[in-house]
């Protein structure tokens, strides 16, 4: 290109590209959904300014012919050169945004402070007013049997926490033995 500000403009000006401040890159659009797919527009390709050279990248020889003719009608824009891709036999590049491998085992030390800290969170919980309770807290509601037992599956509902390559479970068992409910309420 010879001005890679001038064509940014005119490809802003273009209907059927729709930019993205985040990643640099303006997506091709048609407004319909893909023939084997869903939702409200296809999106045909990609382009991104790379200096003073502009990447097309689509999936089909088509789409490229039709994406050539309108980029190369732009001001100072010439064809350079087209790679393709057979994505049964080139491996694609790595991206960084995939997740790398997983973590080892965790920290003891770092696990039961974590557990700790669930179970005192749970302990407070047992104090404040809970609205499906009729603003009771946990404990409070525990005085009657349908209080107790509202209560015993609102704490064996609890979800694990989670952490970097697993869950910790709920603190169940340590905050019904609290309120004093058993294993057959």
């Amino acid at each position: 290109m010879d001005d890679p500000d001038q064509v940014a403009s005119r490809l802003g000006e273009r209907d059927d590209l729709d930019y993205d401040d985040k990643e640099g890159i303006w997506s091709w659009i048609r407004i319909g959904v893909p023939v084997a797919g869903i939702g409200e527009i296809t999106r045909l390709g990609t382009l991104q300014l790379i200096g003073p050279e502009l990447l097309l990248e689509v999936n089909s020889a088509g789409r490229f012919e039709r994406a050539r003719r309108w980029l190369e009608a732009l001001p100072g824009v010439r064809f350079e050169r087209v790679t393709v891709h057979d994505p049964d036999s080139d491996p694609l590049p790595t991206d960084d945004l995939l997740p790398g491998p997983r973590p080892g085992p965790p920290d003891p030390e770092l696990m039961e402070h974590l557990r700790e800290m669930q179970f005192a969170t749970g302990l407070r919980w047992l104090d404040e007013p809970v609205p499906a309770l009729g603003n009771l807290t946990p404990r409070a509601a525990c005085a009657t049997a349908e209080g107790r037992r509202r209560v015993a599956v609102m704490v064996r509902a609890m979800l694990p926490l989670g952490y970097p390559g697993g869950q910790l479970p709920a603190p169940t068992e340590q905050l019904l033995a609290e309120l004093g409910i058993g294993a057959e309420e």
